[in-house]
């Protein structure tokens, strides 16, 4: 979707509500879905185990998809809120169910919810969303808006790559510069345009401009500003979106082609570490990052993925105890909606 000609000159972006459904529909897989693996990392494993409320799940997901124009923002919410999982306080490998295999780890090349799930578990950006649906400092300790609204700056806390660098506001400039470069073809490129409105993204995206002139600048290793064309109401919520998602250079450059298809080619600077992987593979792991900065507050050892496409199979995989996290589509919720 393209935001309209008549959204595009006002002076300042603000979305209306049947936009925001749009948004929050057409990226329920992708953005939503991040929101939610970064509840699963910050909440979930954090504490006890949460509840799942299929039924309320299920009637938001009717609510939105149907009646768009009378569901709100909150409503939405809800909705990604319910299908985030539950996991033991006391650690453990979480066993989490995915439908589809990972199409890529490359975050400015990933298009699918899947791919974001599995990058949001290893990953993070300058914020992610708190349990309220608000966003909250990830990456960045603290941020700083003009009155203007149309400058950001983000002041970045001590966090390591698994190799051992850390990570700088550079990662980013070199992640958002892969996100818009038409070499990239990366599909969400629009994210930094259209949506979020950074200073010479589009230009860039048409090849009228270089990489380079994009609006954000690492001011030093801990200081990364952004400049946007108008102000945008919603900036802070899309930075937790993977397109905007750091990727340190130094080590992308070593990959190249391989970039992202091997716990090798991959680093984190999230609450996991992906340690067993391989392109289309239909099971894989990850174990907690002993240098994450919020590692103390991680409960989950690791994760454990499974692809299963079926979902009879996969709901009994769940009662048998092999699975800790699965969908259930619709039939499925009135089976089991009064079961404990």
């Amino acid at each position: 979707f393209q935001m309209s000609n008549e959204v595009k000159t006002k002076e300042k972006v603000d979305m209306d509500p049947k936009y925001i459904i749009t948004l929050t529909v057409t990226l329920f897989v992708t953005c939503v879905i991040v929101a939610g693996l970064l509840g699963l990392v910050n909440g979930v494993t954090k504490g006890p185990i949460a509840e799942i409320n299929w039924q309320n799940t299920q009637t938001a997901m009717t609510q939105v998809v149907s009646d768009p124009d009378n569901t709100t923002f909150s409503d939405a919410l809800e909705l990604s809120g319910n299908m985030t999982a539950a996991a033991t306080a006391a650690g453990g490998t979480l066993n989490v169910m995915l439908e589809t295999e990972v199409q890529s780890l490359d975050p400015q090349v990933a298009t699918d919810g899947t791919s974001f799930e599995v990058i949001a578990d290893y990953t993070d950006g300058l914020m992610q969303m708190d349990a309220d649906g608000a966003a909250v400092p990830a990456l960045a300790e603290t941020y700083d808006i003009s009155e203007d609204g149309k400058t950001y700056t983000f002041h970045l806390r001590d966090a390591k790559w698994s190799n051992g660098d850390a990570v700088t506001a550079a990662d980013f400039v070199f992640g958002w510069q892969r996100a818009v470069d038409p070499a990239n073809a990366s599909e969400y490129s629009y994210m930094l345009s259209d949506i979020g409105q950074v200073v010479n993204a589009a230009e860039i995206i048409a090849g009228e401009k270089p990489v380079t002139d994009l609006g954000v600048t690492a001011v030093d290793d801990k200081t990364l500003e952004v400049q946007l064309n108008v102000p945008v109401s919603y900036f802070l919520s899309l930075m937790y979106f993977p397109t905007f998602y750091p990727v340190n250079e130094a080590f992308f450059n070593t990959c190249k082609d391989t970039f992202g298809t091997s716990p090798d080619t991959v680093l984190s600077n999230g609450a996991f570490i992906l340690t067993d992987y391989q392109p289309a593979a239909t099971a894989f792991e990850m174990t907690k990052n002993p240098d994450y900065y919020d590692a103390a507050n991680i409960a989950l050892d690791g994760l454990a993925y499974q692809v299963i496409k079926d979902s009879q199979q996969a709901l009994m995989s769940f009662q048998t105890g092999a699975l800790d996290l699965t969908l259930l589509n619709g039939e499925q919720v009135e089976q089991v909606k009064d079961d404990p």
